[in-house]
């Protein structure tokens, strides 16, 4: 492998420990985020396996921004 290749493979394996990394916050969240997040997800339509990572990522994210605007 060329260092080109290695950059890139590198950069790939710090993508996926980010991905992995937000997907397990999600299952330290509590359960009223929980089930915000399984209406967000319900509304797709799709089933949890059948989402991509992104598009479970970016509910995600949606769903913590309108989280964290709730009042206390």
């Amino acid at each position: 492998m060329n260092r080109q290749q290695q950059v890139a493979n590198a950069a790939v394996e710090q993508e996926l420990q980010e991905a992995l990394d937000q997907i397990a916050a999600i299952s330290e969240t509590n359960a009223p985020y929980m089930a915000g997040l399984a209406r967000r997800i319900a509304e797709t339509g799709k089933d949890v396996k059948s989402l991509t990572v992104a598009e479970l990522l970016a509910l995600d994210a949606r769903h913590n921004a309108y989280f964290n605007s709730l009042p206390l």
